[in-house]
């Protein structure tokens, strides 16, 4: 049982690594948003620690997502230029993310309201 344990401490470990370089994060800017101690995440990330689930959550939190996208594989296949955007999101003043997703949501209902008027128009001339 051990082993499993120590499997899944690395593989949390390489995630939060990961996550960080991505986000061109030092381990103590990701501890201060984060709210834990450098030398906590140092560990973490070593795979020599069990953090528990709201260390996990926190840590999450610093990287500007919810514990789903953290642990999501669709980060794997992002092109440089989401790589890029994700990092952007995490850096944001929470206002600006809280602000992000009725924003694009408002460019998608136009970007399809246009759509819609094209085709309208299209069937006209017809």
């Amino acid at each position: 049982m051990e082993s499993k344990r120590a499997k899944i401490r690395a593989e949390i470990g390489t995630l939060v690594r990961r996550w960080r370089e991505r986000q061109g994060l030092t381990i103590e800017e990701l501890g201060k948003r984060a709210g834990i101690g450098a030398r906590y995440l140092q560990v973490i990330e070593q795979g020599e620690r069990d953090p528990s689930f709201s260390t996990v959550c926190a840590i999450a939190e610093g990287f500007g997502m919810s514990l789903g996208e953290m642990f999501s594989r669709e980060h794997e296949t992002l092109s440089d230029s989401a790589q890029e955007l994700v990092k952007l999101y995490a850096e944001a003043p929470e206002p600006v993310r809280q602000a992000l997703p009725t924003f694009l949501n408002a460019c998608i209902a136009a970007k399809a309201a246009k759509a819609r008027r094209r085709e309208h128009k299209q069937m006209r001339a017809r």
